[in-house]
């Protein structure tokens, strides 16, 4: 027959076969050539024959049809031919290993991530234990959209069968439905406006000055607009962590999340090439100071502030956040770009903020959140520079 309803079936599906010419007419829907020596295969994908390609009849649905000489299968085993696959594509046989070999080539651990177990062994080094937590912040291992549904089983097992004891179970973290990229969070306000490079237009806040207001956007959209101008790396930031607890349950997974952040921020910062000082009150495990880190340009130390961070003791009160903020805010100038994430907002933590909000202009509070968690209502004087950074899950 003419074979046309071959490539009109949506399920590739139809086949045909002209069985005293060892002919067998199958559709296909990828590169292919006339002259093509092929495996032909039947439904399980199985090698039953080998064929050359004679004829190649091109639809207009996309859907084509090769004419395939049989070179080895004959009468009615021609019928068994449901497919096929070029020779230079055809997949090598699985190769099997007893357990416990090693394979060749790196062993990825987070594929989110892009994290192999070569960077993960380094950390670890000659230690016999070590804790989730530590491998977190320093690796980053859990931290990509699966939260570590599928990584940290993995690399317990791997880690066990290298005589290394992976401690503690991870924090409950439901899959992300999506990245939240540093330049979203940091949407509301840019580190150090140039004002010979034009970026956009934004809403204009309170701390604006009027000649940067764009009269005309104003004009059409009823609402006072700003122009906003490219960042630039001219400026230092100096991120002050918040660790105290922020619920009567004495819960960490905001903490850890707000440590998480803070160091994704010193990740950017430090590519972009801009000075950061991260502080903390949060207690180092073994010497029980308040964790910090003085501004530094050098990436190399970015494994060192993991490490630092990685350390944080989260089981045991934190120090007195207003005292570190006052205690370190002396060491900035005015033009500094003050960073301060704090998922706990009760008590005097707010007209704090609104007091230094007066000396230091430029300061922002990013607050780690849950769906569930009541708005700050933060001061009029805070309120523009303040950002809710919701995460899902609960406590």
């Amino acid at each position: 027959g003419c074979m046309s309803c071959v490539n009109h079936c949506p399920g590739l599906a139809i086949f045909g076969y002209n069985i005293p010419k060892d002919l067998v007419y199958l559709p296909f829907e990828y590169e292919a050539n006339e002259k093509s020596e092929v495996f032909l295969v039947d439904n399980n994908g199985k090698n039953v024959g080998k064929g050359i390609i004679e004829k190649i009849i091109k639809g207009k649905n996309k859907t084509n049809v090769a004419w395939v000489k049989s070179l080895d299968l004959h009468g009615e085993d021609l019928i068994k031919a449901r497919g096929f696959i070029l020779k230079e594509n055809y997949p090598a046989p699985i190769d099997l290993k007893k357990p416990g070999t090693t394979p060749e080539g790196k062993s990825y651990i987070c594929f989110c991530e892009d994290i192999d177990m070569d960077k993960v062994m380094k950390v670890v080094g000659e230690r016999k234990s070590i804790t989730i937590q530590e491998i977190k912040h320093t690796t980053r291992i859990g931290m990509g959209v699966c939260r570590g549904s599928r990584c940290i089983p993995r690399l317990r097992q791997l880690l066990h069968a290298k005589g290394v004891e992976l401690v503690n179970d991870p924090t409950p973290r439901a899959p992300m439905g999506s990245h939240i990229c540093m330049g979203e969070v940091m949407s509301k306000r840019f580190l150090y406006e140039d004002n010979f490079t034009f970026r956009g237009i934004r809403d204009y806040a309170p701390t604006d000055v009027m000649n940067n207001i764009n009269w005309k956007a104003s004009a059409r959209t009823g609402e006072l607009m700003v122009n906003q101008n490219a960042s630039t790396c001219a400026q230092k930031v100096h991120i002050f962590v918040n660790l105290e607890y922020y619920n009567t349950k004495h819960s960490t997974s905001l903490l850890e999340k707000s440590i998480s952040l803070a160091y994704t921020y010193l990740i950017g910062l430090a590519e972009l090439g801009i000075p950061a000082s991260i502080y903390t009150n949060g207690a180092d495990v073994i010497s029980g100071t308040p964790v910090v880190s003085e501004t530094d340009l050098g990436s190399a130390t970015l494994d060192e502030r993991a490490i630092m961070l990685a350390r944080i003791d989260l089981k045991n009160p934190a120090h007195s956040f207003a005292e570190t903020l006052e205690k370190n805010i002396r060491a900035t100038e005015r033009d500094d770009f003050i960073v301060i994430i704090s998922p706990q907002y009760n008590g005097d933590f707010r007209p704090l903020l609104a007091e230094i909000k007066s000396r230091r202009p430029s300061l922002f509070w990013l607050m780690p959140s849950y769906r569930t968690t009541p708005d700050a209502e933060p001061e009029p004087e805070i309120a523009p520079s303040y950002m809710r950074w919701e995460v899902r899950g609960n406590d």
